[in-house]
């Protein structure tokens, strides 16, 4: 952050390595801000999502984290994390297919959870689902080619409902 006004707005963040003891940390941290009334339990269960995300699916490397409230006064939830080229498109995907399903995100949901599921993958790919369906948030993925077929996943989860202020 650049300025002590973007610092002001920042809720939760870090950077490096995110180990599963790191994990826990900041789900405690998480934790405390719905406690204060900071966020809400929305924001928090689009938080572990997110989070869950990077552990079951980021490639080796640094990430980053962060909770913040925007100058309009919505809170956002943003990672960033190294992703493998498949891993990444797969992400790119059920970002377009939650856009596309807006209005019936839960009967979609419902049933993905019974249907069989790649073995060789992590999940069955609702994670991103489930946060779209969480809080009707706006839901930004994207893509940033790295090197040896290597990709840097960004994901931003923006919060605009009242129940989220």
């Amino acid at each position: 952050m650049d300025s002590d006004a973007d610092q002001a707005m920042e809720l939760l963040r870090h950077s490096g390595q995110l180990s599963a003891q790191d994990a826990q940390r900041l789900l405690e941290e998480a934790r405390g801000l719905v406690a204060s009334g900071k966020i809400s339990r929305c924001v928090f269960r689009v938080f572990m999502e997110l989070i869950q995300n990077i552990r079951l699916h980021g490639a080796e490397g640094s990430a980053s984290v962060r909770i913040y409230r925007e100058t309009d006064g919505a809170l956002s939830v943003e990672t960033v994390n190294p992703a493998s080229k498949s891993d990444a498109i797969r992400a790119l995907a059920r970002a377009e297919e939650a856009a596309s399903h807006a209005d019936s995100l839960a009967p979609l949901i419902r049933a993905r959870r019974f249907m069989p599921h790649d073995e060789n993958e992590a999940g069955a790919g609702l994670g991103l689902l489930e946060v779209s369906r969480l809080c009707s948030c706006a839901l930004k993925v994207r893509e940033n080619a790295g090197q040896a077929g290597n990709s840097e996943l960004v994901i931003k989860a923006r919060l605009e409902h009242k129940n989220s202020l």
